[in-house]
Order: C-alpha cells, then structure tokens, then sequence
C-alpha cells in the first residue's frame, strides 16, 4: 500500500532534516520574486506529518571589523552615518536569528570577510559550505529525507554522498526566468540533476509567504516587515530575511549555475572570485 504523503512529498513519519543556505534562498526568494518568507511556515510545511530530526539556517555574520573594513573601502561620503545603519541593521539581523533559534531552527554562523571584488568594488564572502556539509553527512544515517534549501552547485559532490547512503535529497530553489532578470538568480542544472526531486519556490510559494495583515489606515515605512511582531518590530525595525545592506554589492559567492556577467559593476555576480 502507497502511504499518503504531506505537501511537500513527505509520507507520515519520516525522519526529515532540512538544510537552508541562508543567503543563497535569500536571493531566490526576497532578490527574486520580493517573498518575504514566514520561517515558521516554511517549517511547519517542510515537516508535516513527518517527525523532524533537525532544521538548519546557514548565514554569514557581520562582526565589528568587518563593519569598519567595509566603510573603510567602500568610502561613503558619510562614514560614520554608514557604520551606524550597518551596525543597526547587524543587531536585526542578530535579533531574527535569535526567533530561529527559539522556533525549531539551528542557526549557524560564520563571520563575513570583507574583500576587494575589484579596482572600485567591494564584496563580502562567507563560506558555510563546510560546515553544512559535515551536518548534512552527521545526519545522513539518521533520516529518511533531506530537504536542502540552496540552489549551489558545490553542493553536487554532497547530495551524491547523502544520495549513496539510502538518503533521498529533496532540492528547493527556482529556475524562473523572472529570478535570473531580477536578481541574475538560477539554481544549478547539476544540483538539480543530482537531487530526488526538485521543488520549485514558485510552486510552494502561497505556503511559506509571510501573511500580510488588513489594511489599517495607518501609511507605514515601506522598509518596515508587514508582519514583524513585538518585541522586534521596533527596535530594530528590520530583523527580516532581506539581503543585509542590500543597496550596497552583494556577497561574493554562488548563487547557482554562473550566467553572463550582465548586472551592474557595483553588484558583482557572486562566486567570480
């Protein structure tokens, strides 16, 4: 007999974990289609009818002198102004990691390193790639199903190793032509070849997006999360999973499959090292 299976293709007690490349499902979600993704959601969706072993969230974290060598390089025309928003907005980004760490999730951090892309640019680089790897391959023997959450082609060699130990690899990401015009975001053919089965942002968006509330009369900041709730929503007012500084070049690292070098000089495509 063919067990049910939950939304996300999970039949009832599964063992699950579930792996997501910070940055990387922030480029194919809030870069690309303006999703602001409500992580409970995601988790709940991911894990229903399932028994979940563990839940990762991988990103980079700015530190004091990562702060200052990037306003250093990167000059603006009022240093001490740009130190204070990045340190302001350092401090919400810690503050939504602290939400994932109370709400199922296992936030792993790694300091960003500040480097200069080229002759006038200046990007940022922070490698999780080993340490997801030796979670996913800790808990390879342990789980029936691995939801990772990247579009990163590096990760083909791991989901081959996970793949030879009985583990099927479930990859989200997106393909759409609207993330490679909005974002030069595509996830990587090989990944996708090398998974169990491809699940598409697109396809899953109307279960992970963040609710936005009735209309109050009240005009507020556009910057401000629809649904940031107390204590965070104040101070600061953004602890989402938008890009940190994101007007500002983006993270030096692979966002996918390596398209044509077509975006602005400012905002080199990542993993052109």
């Amino acid at each position: 007999m063919t067990p049910n299976h939950g939304p996300a293709g999970v039949a009832p007690y599964q063992r699950v974990a579930i792996f997501i490349d910070g940055w990387n499902f922030r480029y194919a979600t809030y870069e690309s289609f303006g999703l602001r993704v409500d992580y409970t959601k995601l988790l709940r969706y991911f894990s229903e009818s399932a028994i979940l072993v563990r839940a990762y969230f991988y990103t980079g974290e700015w530190d004091d002198s990562a702060i200052s060598r990037y306003v250093r390089l990167s000059n603006p025309a009022d240093p001490q102004t740009k130190q204070r928003e990045m340190e302001q907005q350092r401090d919400g980004e810690r503050a939504f990691w602290r939400f994932l760490n109370r709400n199922g999730y296992r936030v792993v951090r790694k300091p960003v390193r500040v480097v200069r892309a080229e002759e006038e640019d200046v990007g940022i680089k922070a490698d999780l790639d080993l340490e997801l790897a030796i979670d996913m391959l800790t808990l390879a023997d342990r789980v029936d199903r691995i939801i990772l959450v990247s579009g990163d082609g590096d990760f083909v060699p791991l989901v081959d190793a996970v793949a030879k130990r009985g583990v099927r690899v479930a990859v989200v990401s997106t393909q759409s032509e609207e993330a490679f015009r909005n974002a030069r975001y595509r996830a990587s053919d090989d990944l996708l070849d090398a998974a169990d089965e491809f699940i598409s942002i697109e396809s899953i968006r109307r279960y992970i997006e963040r609710d936005r509330p009735a209309y109050s009369g009240i005009r507020r900041d556009p910057r401000e999360s629809a649904d940031d709730n107390p204590p965070y929503r104040r101070e600061p007012r953004e602890f989402t999973d938008q890009p940190p500084f994101r007007r500002d070049p983006r993270p030096i690292e692979d966002r996918g499959d390596r398209m044509p070098p077509e975006a602005p000089p400012s905002r080199p495509v990542p993993g052109e090292d």
